[in-house]
């Protein structure tokens, strides 16, 4: 019989530096020795470890699928976590662009974060995870 295939689509890893203690060698080691197919690497509000995942998976056979963790304000100023993943090209120069936004749209509260109305027009190619319960759909619900 099968197993049936697993993937993570957030995880941080050492470049979550604040909540991420995987590094990128032996967490491709692992993916291997597990049989996982793919896996989603979404960093904090960085990209800085994309290339080497990327790199690291394709030459032991597993997907990168390449992601952020984001956080959106809305328009009174709450913060709801959105978990962002590549699905093509246009997704990776649309979440490279988000990022690059996040640090240089002039908010002086040192926490990047993007407005509900960044995501507007930049949206192709990428698939938004809402957050479970601390995301704008598990607080409606």
């Amino acid at each position: 019989m099968v197993a049936e295939a697993f993937t993570h689509l957030r995880l941080h890893t050492e470049y979550s530096i604040s909540d991420g203690l995987v590094t990128i060698g032996p967490l491709v080691e692992s993916l291997v020795g597990l049989e996982m197919p793919a896996v989603a690497v979404t960093d904090l509000a960085n990209l800085f470890g994309l290339v080497k995942f990327y790199t690291s998976s394709q030459s032991a056979g597993i997907k990168p699928i390449g992601g952020c963790d984001v956080m959106v304000e809305d328009e009174g100023g709450g913060l709801t976590p959105l978990v962002l993943l590549v699905q093509n090209e246009q997704g990776y120069l649309n979440l490279t662009q988000l990022v690059s936004q996040m640090y240089t749209a002039g908010d002086r509260t040192g926490e990047p974060k993007l407005a509900g109305k960044d995501l507007e027009g930049t949206t192709e190619g990428l698939i938004a995870l809402s957050g479970a319960q601390r995301g704008d759909v598990g607080q409606a619900l």
